[in-house]
């Protein structure tokens, strides 16, 4: 599988890793697949399984014959064993400046990946908050703008790389009173699910609950049908006042930028 071993090294540039971060991502022992990479080697199937495993994005096809894209559909890229609702781990997360201290993996789109040991990893991104909402619907796309927004950080297992922002819940639409439902001042973390995945059913079944970036605002919802052939999504507020909230379709052609909740984080006061 000497092909096999450069494909991998293909992927790890495309993605932006070093060879090292990837080891400790995949569970390799330091140094293994550089040194397989530098002659050449073949690379085992146990091995070949942890990648796959861990990048459930790449194409098997690809990996081991070299035919068809590099990545899977959109299908793939969401992680294993999703939650519908889930919640940030708690840990010691370090202090404003303490994070510089830690291995960089990734930097995108204003989103940064550090690795915390073990399977732990902090994710920095901007934070959207409250008195934020009319300003982000603005400056979306504005690099500028989004890198001068305040950071949030989150601790997650199991990383699936990629754009995040955080938002802080304005109101009680998605308040049903329940543990898992989404209170005022709240901060939901999500992973960016671009335009071209739009196009093909969105998995509301894995991933219950969406942050809407649309042209009037910045909804937080949960999805319950996405006719696709009409570009037109449901969307439902958690919250039992039907009358106040009451489902609504809303157009893709309206919406901006979606998020799928990652994370939910709670203020302490």
């Amino acid at each position: 599988m000497a092909g096999t071993i450069q494909r991998i090294k293909e992927f790890i540039d495309s993605q932006g890793f070093t060879v090292a971060s990837f080891e400790k991502l995949v569970g390799f022992s330091n140094g293994s697949l550089a040194s397989q990479i530098k002659n050449n080697k073949s690379i085992g199937v146990d091995k070949l399984e942890n990648i796959v495993s861990k990048f459930p994005e790449i194409s098997p096809a690809w990996l081991l014959k070299g035919e068809g894209p590099m990545l899977r559909s959109a299908e793939f890229e969401i992680s294993k064993n999703p939650k519908p609702a889930p919640n940030a781990i708690p840990i010691n997360i370090p202090q404003p400046g303490e994070e510089e201290d830690l291995e960089l993996i990734k930097r995108e789109d204003s989103t940064e990946f550090r690795h915390l040991g073990d399977d732990q990893y902090l994710v920095i991104c901007p934070l959207v908050e409250q008195y934020a909402y009319a300003g982000y619907v603005a400056g979306w796309s504005d690099a500028v703008y989004v890198d001068d927004l305040p950071r949030h950080t989150v601790v997650m297992k199991n990383l699936t790389l990629g754009v995040y922002r955080s938002f802080e819940v304005r109101g009680d639409s998605m308040d049903n009173g329940l543990r898992k439902s989404f209170a005022d001042g709240d901060i939901l973390t999500g992973r960016k699910l671009y335009q071209k995945h739009w196009r093909s059913k969105l998995h509301i079944h894995k991933y219950k609950y969406f942050i809407l970036v649309t042209i009037d605002g910045i909804q937080i919802k949960e999805i319950i049908d996405h006719k696709v052939d009409e570009g037109i999504i449901v969307c439902h507020s958690l919250n039992p006042d039907k009358e106040m909230y009451p489902d609504f379709e809303l157009s893709l052609a309206d919406v901006r930028e979606i998020y799928y909740v990652k994370a939910r984080t709670e203020p302490l006061d």
